[in-house]
């Protein structure tokens, strides 16, 4: 429309627009290029609502807030962020334990020596929550998701004898690995141990819990 509205829809008393499906999607929107949907317009206002009008039980606003009255599920484990790594993001993958950079420059690479006090979290791949993370796709970040707390797969290592569940876990000299410790130092300890590894190296989940 070059003056007036696109669509508009005007009602007294029933619903402007009635979406009912009783086995498919309400509304189905496949794009090939470009936006699906979206709403432009001027801040003080919400795009979407849900729920009574003025006691919504989910809102997002136009100032990039969502609000949500019984929280937010997600079948994914962890709280991440997003930080710039040594090296090339590609050479880095899920259950990677990292550390702290030498550079003072919020920089994180694959840990590699034992007990280290540097360490900051594990790569995970599809964390439930991620911070730092661009609102805009073309201005996403070239980091990883470093998961600093919550569930996660891990790679560990028996360098120091088995892991059982329930141990405590420092990073080890395997790069990306894990390992467990009988009296690990405060500042060093990754997270506890939630399944075993009997020998060599593997993939368990561990509880983070850096302390």
């Amino acid at each position: 429309s070059s003056g007036w509205s696109g669509v508009s829809v005007r009602s007294a008393s029933v619903a402007g627009v009635w979406v009912n499906s009783a086995g498919q999607d309400g509304v189905l929107i496949s794009t090939a290029g470009w936006d699906g949907v979206h709403v432009v317009g001027p801040v003080g206002g919400a795009y979407y609502g849900s729920g009574k009008k003025g006691a919504e039980d989910f809102l997002v606003l136009n100032t990039g807030e969502v609000r949500s009255k019984v929280g937010f599920s997600t079948p994914s484990g962890g709280f991440a962020q997003i930080l710039p790594v040594d090296g090339v993001s590609s050479n880095y993958e899920a259950g990677d334990v990292v550390v702290m950079g030498g550079a003072g420059d919020m920089k994180v690479a694959l840990s590699s020596e034992q007990s280290s006090p540097t360490v900051i979290g594990v790569y995970a791949d599809s964390p439930g929550f991620i911070g730092g993370q661009a609102v805009s796709p073309s201005d996403s970040s070239t980091g990883i998701a470093v998961t600093m707390m919550g569930i996660v797969p891990v790679k560990v290592s028996a360098e120091n004898g088995p892991i059982q569940a329930g141990d405590l876990l420092v990073t080890s000299s395997t790069p990306g690995h894990a390992m467990h410790s009988d009296n690990p130092l405060p500042g060093t300890i990754l997270g506890k141990a939630l399944e075993p590894l009997g020998k060599g190296t593997g993939v368990i989940l561990v509880l983070l819990m850096l302390q």
